[in-house]
């Protein structure tokens, strides 16, 4: 069951953030490409305060295994921090994670566009998402050095990505923290 995050699951999300993008394991690692982790307990804490983010877990036998972040940014949503333990990858966990994500965009916050960062360095990463709808926007900038998301090993850029969310497979949200 995918849950809205809250402030005692800080630390195993970090934790699982960082394993699925800078671990050793896993197809979403990048510690080829960076250094340092990739989020921060201050950063999570954040999201998980803010009323315009929603930063959703799934558990498994108690153990967060997968996350994803949405951020109403009024006009559009931010998807971010999709991240599936390394154990876990290739089994279709990551695409339940964005679809559920795409979603709640959808029923919940009323949106049709989604817009995502993504390193352009990591193309199998930017495949999957063209293979689920997005489209590169051919906006290209230096990689946030500054952004507390860990310092490149090389020279990095970013490269955004959005989707229109259409013939999105909807269901019915509930009230309350479960979905």
């Amino acid at each position: 069951m995918i849950n809205i995050a809250n402030i005692s699951d800080v630390e195993e999300i970090q934790s699982l953030v960082n394993l699925a993008y800078r671990g050793d394991e896993g197809w979403t690692r990048e510690t080829d490409l960076v250094n340092g982790d990739r989020a921060t307990i201050e950063e999570i804490k954040s999201y998980i305060d803010s009323t315009n983010s929603f930063l959703f877990v799934y558990k498994s036998q108690a153990k967060i295994i997968a996350t994803v972040l949405v951020e109403n940014k009024k006009e559009f949503a931010y998807i971010g921090l999709l991240a599936v333990n390394p154990m876990v990858q290739n089994k279709g966990l990551g695409k339940k994670m964005l679809a559920f994500a795409e979603t709640f965009i959808k029923e919940e916050l009323k949106l049709t566009r989604v817009k995502m960062l993504v390193v352009s360095q990591r193309n199998e990463l930017i495949s999957f998402y063209e293979r689920h709808g997005y489209k590169r926007t051919n906006r290209v900038d230096a990689y946030p050095s500054d952004a507390k998301v860990g310092s490149p090993k090389i020279h990095l850029t970013v490269e955004y990505l959005e989707k229109v969310l259409i013939d999105c497979f909807c269901s019915h949200f509930s009230s309350g923290n479960a979905y």
